[in-house]
């Protein structure tokens, strides 16, 4: 059955010319214009998870470096929130439980992302809760 010297082809050819199909598949793509239909509208959260990357963007274009990076008060997932306040500080101004919950993770060093995945925290709510934070002037990011 499977003789080494069997030179004949182990599949059928197809039950077309291909390279039929493929001059016609191309003519049509030629002849039709593109669709001006909509596509789906983005998901609800896309302006904040949008937002939260925007330092990660300004890294990439080189007009930041993570040595000495300043801080900002915008969430990123790449960023490392710092804490600003004290502990008295931090019971004045009253954080939500949930966002305090997260301030336990917060070391300077671990970033947004790190801490939302050791939190069990999804992206969207996670990065709610430290622009809240931020508001506050509880914490700061900084570039990592």
């Amino acid at each position: 059955m499977n003789d080494p010297d069997d030179r004949s082809p182990s599949t059928k050819p197809p039950p077309f010319d291909p390279q039929r199909f493929a001059r016609d598949a191309e003519s049509r793509l030629d002849a039709e214009p593109p669709s001006r239909k909509a596509t789906a509208p983005p998901h609800p959260s896309h302006p904040a998870l949008r937002e939260s990357c925007k330092d990660l963007r300004t890294m990439a274009d080189g007009s930041a470096h993570a040595e000495g990076a300043e801080l900002t008060s915008i969430p990123t997932l790449g960023g490392a929130p710092v804490l600003m306040v004290g502990g008295d500080d931090l019971e004045s101004l009253g954080p939500e439980a949930d966002d305090r919950a997260l301030l336990a993770f917060v070391d300077g060093k671990l970033t947004v992302e790190e801490i939302l995945a050791v939190a069990h925290v999804d992206v969207v709510t996670g990065i709610s809760a430290f622009r809240r934070l931020a508001r506050l002037g509880i914490v700061c990011f900084r570039a990592t």
